[in-house]
């Protein structure tokens, strides 16, 4: 996939950065993008995670399955949702995600910065996908 950096002007004559990937839509430098997929779980989280802390971000609707598309196949490694995209910082697994979101907003009632707290957090996802993975 082909990005380039161009400038326009926003509504009030500042000059404003954005990156295009080459035939598809601007992506504004200052917005978050979260690529997902109303079907995904892993997806889900990452929205309760962006209303929960009174963010907002373009959604841009991911196909699941084989059906996604090339551009996105060349945004994300792994092709699969979520991807979270945050200026020139792209995260493409749900759980960094929140863990990013969190530490952007400062929001240490849910990410906290002493060491055995956030360890218990941090081993929460870990265990839900096991126990999720011996289900399946």
């Amino acid at each position: 996939m082909t990005w380039i950096a161009s400038a326009h002007r926003g509504d009030h004559g500042s000059e404003l950065a954005a990156i295009v990937p080459v035939g598809q839509t601007r992506v504004m430098a200052d917005e978050l993008v979260l690529y997902d997929n109303p079907g995904s779980s892993n997806a889900l989280k990452v929205r309760f995670a962006l209303n929960e802390l009174g963010l907002s971000a373009r959604r841009v609707e991911i196909p699941l399955g084989d059906e996604r598309p090339d551009w996105y196949r060349a945004l994300h490694p792994f092709a699969t949702v979520p991807t979270l995209v945050d200026g020139d910082l792209t995260l493409v697994e749900s759980n960094t995600v929140l863990r990013y979101l969190a530490d952007r907003e400062s929001r240490t009632d849910l990410y906290p910065r002493a060491p055995a707290r956030r360890a218990r957090v941090d081993q929460l996802p870990v265990h839900l996908a096991c126990a999720v993975l011996d289900e399946v």
